[in-house]
């Protein structure tokens, strides 16, 4: 049996029109899981914090988890991203946050390196 290239795109462009759903079939606001980013941040005082909340700001909604040695300096990030995960130390956050796509890492120098690494 031949295939036809009219009867091959017919084909091809029925088959293909499930993927393309329109947002607003699917709700206002809806964001697919492909579209977000889960944005962790090391070092979320002083510049860190415009990092985490530029990232935010910019359309990246899924701020995951914070992370900072002085926890009392880092709380105005950790009351704005509530529902973020809270850490201490970032080897802690990268083994038990599985779900994060990004880190924006905001320390001293001598510190990138190593985290950027793990």
């Amino acid at each position: 049996m031949a295939v036809t290239r009219r009867s091959f795109l017919e084909k091809s462009a029925l088959a293909g029109s499930f993927y393309i759903v329109p947002r607003h079939v699917l709700g206002k606001g809806f964001r697919a899981p492909s579209d977000q980013l889960n944005i962790a941040g090391v070092g979320i005082n002083g510049k860190g914090m415009s990092d985490v909340t530029n990232a935010y700001n910019e359309g990246v909604n899924n701020i995951t988890a914070l992370c900072d040695v002085d926890l009392t300096r880092a709380k105005p990030l950790f009351e704005k991203f509530a529902k973020a995960g809270r850490y201490q130390d970032w080897r802690v956050m990268l083994e038990k946050e599985k779900g994060i796509d990004a880190v924006t890492i905001s320390t001293p120098d001598h510190n990138h390196a190593a985290i950027a690494m793990a």
